[in-house]
């Protein structure tokens, strides 16, 4: 969190008490790790929101966050599941609170927003929300992404308990303690749990705290989830998860053919198998290098794809189910090299180069990727040099600049030839008795 003040009773012991020349940017480079938390593997609803927020999940496509978290262009953040790697979705709308106004003392009493995603979040459960009024005492738990102090460093999730202090008409504080976990920087837009029925539920939102964060003083201040229900119920709509089974599974993949390892021609058919008992499949897509190439609704799932040059490609088959999980298969092609330099061809595909000129395989050139001995580079390709057809002289660097110590080799035998000769004539001239 940035400087605002957060409520009139936590008047100098908060976020800077000059709040009067704040803007939202300024917010959105120091928001509010779970400093003396433990590191978290659980809690797989809970995410990053954009680039240094915390936000829930309490939606198939739905996340509850701090609306100082949502950017000045109101651009929607994405939501980054890291429970299992990390699986990034798209937002598609962020709504803030109506009233809220972050130059305001009391901004915290508001700071509450809801993002929609562009897809349903596939393998997590979304964490139901308790309307109940908090109460003073109540153990609760803090989850977030912070970073403890103002290290830089990058969060990551952590989560610890602490004790509800005081209770506001819209936010509710916790007391920090010495050594006990608290809200840093990037935890703004985290849950705050409590144990309910069937597990737990969220009853409030992350905004704001003292800075220092580590200091051991001071508030962690939260937005009530029961004083902005009609908000959040009216935002989320029918997505707003209530309890029960839901289909969140997705479907499982497998690419059939081309075997791994395989090696095919440009010009191939890529087949997968796509299974969902739950809800079925509702269609498959085929993405090469990141761009959607084709879809079917019913199996076989085979599609033909044509037209690739000579290089390996990242292949995913994606398999989307009636409660739109989505299930993904992914596997490196590469296509077969084609026939080298020279070889004859009658098609461009058949060559290594994918270049076909003059029934010979050629390649492409420049002045700093020239061209093979017996060749010119002409409009940028390797043209066999006139007379340079058939025989050594048109096999690429089969030149004089190769034959050149092969004919010096030659010329010295001659000459050392003609010298041991001469010497022989001499010495039968001087071994000739005298007359």
């Amino acid at each position: 969190m940035s400087r605002p003040l957060i409520s009139t009773f936590v008047l100098s012991l908060l976020l800077g008490a000059c709040g009067a020349d704040l803007d939202h940017a300024q917010l959105g480079r120091r928001r509010v790790a779970v400093a003396f938390g433990e590191p978290d593997t659980g809690h797989r609803s809970v995410g990053v929101v954009g680039n240094g927020c915390t936000g829930t999940l309490i939606g198939r496509r739905t996340v509850l966050t701090a609306g100082h978290c949502i950017p000045d262009s109101g651009a929607a953040p994405a939501f980054t599941v890291t429970t299992d790697g990390n699986e990034r979705y798209e937002g598609a709308s962020a709504v803030l609170h109506p009233q809220i106004d972050l130059g305001a003392q009391n901004f915290s009493d508001f700071d509450i927003a809801i993002v929609r995603l562009q897809r349903p979040v596939s393998g997590v459960v979304p964490t139901q929300l308790s309307f109940d009024p908090p109460l003073p005492g109540t153990t609760v738990t803090l989850v977030g992404y912070g970073i403890p102090g103002d290290s830089g460093l990058p969060g990551f999730k952590r989560t610890g308990q602490a004790r509800l202090s005081q209770v506001d008409t819209y936010v509710f504080l916790h007391s920090r303690e010495p050594a006990r976990p608290t809200i840093c920087s990037g935890d703004s837009g985290g849950p705050v749990l409590v144990d309910g029925a069937g597990g737990e539920r969220v009853i409030g939102v992350n905004s704001a705290g003292t800075v220092p964060c580590d200091s051991g003083f001071g508030y962690g201040v939260h937005v009530r989830v029961d004083a902005h229900r009609a908000f959040i119920e009216k935002e989320a709509g029918a997505d707003l998860y209530t309890g029960g089974a839901i289909d969140i599974d997705a479907p499982e993949v497998t690419i059939t053919s081309p075997a791994a390892g395989a090696r095919p021609e440009p010009s191939f058919t890529l087949e997968a198998d796509a299974v969902d008992a739950a809800s079925g499949i509702t269609r498959v897509e085929l993405w090469i290098e990141g761009t959607r190439q084709g879809e079917l609704s019913a199996a076989p799932y085979r599609f033909e794809v044509s037209g690739l040059e000579r290089r390996c490609y990242d292949v995913e088959v994606r398999a989307v189910d009636g409660a739109e999980n989505v299930g993904r298969a992914t596997r490196q092609i590469c296509i077969a090299d084609g026939d080298p330099f020279g070889a004859p061809c009658q098609a461009d595909a058949t060559c290594g180069s994918g270049l076909c000129l003059g029934g010979a395989c050629s390649q492409a050139c420049t002045s700093l990727k020239p061209c093979p001995e017996g060749y010119d580079c002409t409009s940028n390709q390797c043209v066999a040099q006139p007379g340079a057809g058939g025989g050594c002289a048109a096999a690429p660097g089969a030149g004089v600049g190769r034959l050149l110590p092969l004919l010096l080799l030659s010329l010295l035998s001659l000459l050392s030839l003609a010298f041991r000769r001469r010497l022989r004539r001499r010495c039968q001239t001087a071994a000739r008795p005298r007359r």
